[in-house]
């Protein structure tokens, strides 16, 4: 039995698979460790997770996950060992757990677009060039989070049209007070809550222009490495899924070729250890 997990800032999806080759899955919260601390991460998992989950025949753990920073690693590895017994636990970024999600063993351009953001060059084997992301405060540009402080933004200085801003008022009534915005203790996953408004009124000419602008951004910052490569642009994101299509438009304007877009990793994770472990 193996167990693979895939953490975000907004949730974190389990599956294990026996040798078999079935599979079942289960979710959790996010469980970035740059937001949350030992006492909140091993809690999340206890509450969700029971103990088959966590101690039947388990031979290897594999957690991918935002904020695992090569200094967070060792950390979030010594969580995991409180938990599990298995004695092969890795702990890797949500990046190269995209990468090897939609490239497998091949070389690839991959991005993340789900809460927040990232892009890179992947060898087939590790990670050769990347986009620092520098997180919600500095940078995400293109995620989730940044749609909706797009979308926050142009609520509070009387942008948004008539007929959007009814609307939004009824689906998002404490979004229109901006104290519960600065109440929040995961504000990005907060702001990136308010993407459905966007999805559900994406043809608006307005939301149109908003998404342009926002992956538009996005797009010229990882012009350094997708100018230097011949190979299509992938993505992994529940954003980067459901706007596939003004993305795609975006890159073909710049002259780039898009690639897969997968809404989670999940499926490809568990064909590469599928794979790797025999």
């Amino acid at each position: 039995m193996i167990l693979i997990a895939d953490s975000g800032s907004t949730k974190t999806e389990w599956v294990r698979i026996s040798q078999s080759g079935q599979s079942e899955a289960v979710t959790t919260s996010g469980l970035n460790p740059l937001v949350v601390d030992r006492h909140s991460f091993v809690s999340e998992i206890t509450s969700i997770l029971d103990n088959q989950w966590l101690t039947d025949g388990l031979e290897a753990v594999y957690f991918y996950g935002a904020g695992c920073l090569e200094n967070e690693q060792m950390k979030v590895m010594n969580w995991l060992h409180e938990l599990f017994p298995s004695d092969k636990i890795e702990v890797h970024s949500d990046l190269l757990g995209a990468c090897r999600a939609v490239c497998q063993t091949g070389a690839g351009l991959v991005g993340i677009l789900g809460t927040g953001s990232n892009f890179c060059h992947y060898d087939g084997e590790r990670i050769v060039e990347q986009i620092p992301s520098l997180g919600y405060l500095l940078g995400d540009e293109g995620s989730g989070m940044s749609l909706g402080r797009y979308l926050l933004k142009a609520y509070y200085r009387g942008r948004l049209p008539e007929e959007l801003e009814g609307d939004f008022q009824k689906s998002y009534p404490e979004a229109c007070k901006i104290e519960t915005l600065y109440d929040q203790i995961r504000p990005n996953s907060y702001l990136a809550s308010l993407v459905p408004f966007l999805a559900e009124n994406k043809h608006h000419v307005f939301v149109q222009g908003l998404l342009r602008s926002a992956f538009a951004q996005y797009i010229d910052l990882i012009h350094p490495l997708t100018e230097r490569q011949e190979q299509g642009v992938n993505f992994v994101g529940s954003v980067a899924y459901y706007f596939k299509e003004e993305i795609a438009d975006v890159l073909h304007e710049r002259g780039f070729t898009p690639g897969k877009f997968v809404a989670s990793p999940l499926n490809g994770l568990t064909l590469y250890h599928s794979t790797t472990e025999k």
